[in-house]
């Protein structure tokens, strides 16, 4: 098989099949005359995938991940144990597939690195090395993302309480006609006092000396 035809038919393919799905079988049909084994079908459907995570990726994250691995080509041609620089590439392309907008790509291939330390450890006397090294980097992708999500879950839930505590705040500064206290509020909005004044802190509001008015930070011009 010819190395560069099979290349631009590999790249006919992925314009043909931008934006559909396909599986093992439209690969093998498209490439029949190529007569396939499954591991290169395997691999073919591994580089589609990688390439649609790739679209999904800013420009400016794009332009980060061709000099990164630019960089990491140029690293392997020194010495300084090829092997464990060529799982560093492998860090990166797991670091695209994880890459959902919770964490730049950047962020994700320094947190793949950490996952690559701790699997080199890790692998030391193991049975299978490769297969733990690749699962220690994945975990700790996994990991970053959930708690990224995780903190960002946080915050609308924040975003969300300090709205309806303004809410709360105008609805009965309107019917009451004065100052409102911070357990009228909370009564209001169903929580404690105490989760009322943490809300209040938050917004940077002066919380006063008395506990009235002043505490919610609630007189308005």
């Amino acid at each position: 098989m010819d190395k560069e035809i099979f290349q631009k038919k590999l790249q006919k393919f992925m314009i043909e099949k931008a934006g559909q799905t396909f599986d093992a079988k439209d690969v093998e049909v498209y490439f029949q005359d190529e007569q396939l084994t499954r591991e290169q079908i395997s691999l073919i459907l591994d580089y589609a995938g990688e390439k649609r995570q790739e679209s999904s990726l800013s420009p400016e994250e794009q332009e980060y991940l061709k000099g990164y691995l630019s960089a990491l080509d140029e690293a392997m041609e020194e010495s300084w144990e090829g092997r464990n620089r060529s799982y560093l590439k492998f860090a990166a392309g797991e670091a695209v597939k994880y890459h959902d907008g919770s964490l730049s790509l950047e962020d994700l291939i320094q947190e793949a690195g950490l996952g690559l330390a701790a699997g080199l450890l890790a692998a030391e006397g193991a049975k299978d090395p490769d297969a733990v090294i690749k699962e220690c980097i994945r975990r700790e992708l996994s990991r970053a993302c959930q708690e990224s999500s995780s903190a960002q879950s946080d915050d609308r839930r924040m975003v969300e309480k300090v709205r309806a505590l303004d809410e709360s705040l105008t609805r009965l500064e309107k019917d009451l006609g004065r100052k409102v206290y911070p357990e009228e509020i909370a009564a209001d909005m169903g929580v404690s006092e105490e989760e009322v004044r943490d809300i209040i802190k938050l917004t940077g509001e002066d919380t006063g000396e008395e506990g009235g008015t002043q505490d919610a930070g609630t007189e308005r011009n």
